[in-house]
């Protein structure tokens, strides 16, 4: 749940941005592990084959102590790349526009004779890109969104981590395959 005000409800239905499925066979879920040292909250969301019943953290410990510190140490290597990082490949493979929404709406166009991985370099630089609105017009559409508070063309694919108004029609290992 992600909330500005520290009162209130404990649980409010409302307020949740992220879950982890706890639905399968007996098994040990690990959805995230929470730093208390360096104040840090990793989200690993996956699952280990456990006990039929009473699974804990005293009869889970084997998995526990093998799959949470290699998860932390691979997520933390950086080989892994970001959502954004997806994003950014299939943007410069797949269109001549790209919208690229942070604290403004940067434009960027492919240029004459720009191949592919040039474009991509640029698009992760940042560079060549011009102010703009967020418009998005009529037409085959890729949306890669943080927050799905945007209006798209009808049959526009997209990724949306927090959806809104918006919704993914394509999940996370689409990007990846």
């Amino acid at each position: 749940m992600l909330r500005d005000d520290a009162g209130g409800l404990h649980f409010d239905p409302r307020t949740v941005e992220l879950k982890f499925d706890l639905q399968g066979e007996n098994g040990v879920y690990m959805p995230l592990v929470l730093d208390l040292r360096e104040g840090v909250l990793h989200w690993l969301d996956v699952y280990a084959e456990g006990q039929l019943v009473f699974n804990n953290v005293a009869t889970s410990r084997r998995a526990i102590t093998n799959i949470c510190p290699t998860l932390m140490q691979y997520f933390a290597s950086g080989i892994r790349p970001t959502m954004y990082e997806l994003a950014l490949l299939h943007a410069a493979s797949r269109s001549h526009t790209v919208l690229v929404r942070g604290k403004t709406v940067q434009r960027f166009r492919r240029r004459e004779g720009e191949e592919v991985a040039a474009f991509h370099a640029r698009l992760a630089r940042g560079e060549g890109g011009e102010a703009t609105t967020l418009s998005v017009g009529a037409g085959p559409t890729l949306a890669a969104l943080y927050r799905g508070d945007v209006t798209l063309p009808d049959g526009a694919e997209r990724y949306v981590l927090f959806p809104g108004q918006v919704t993914s029609t394509l999940s996370a290992s689409d990007l990846i395959s």
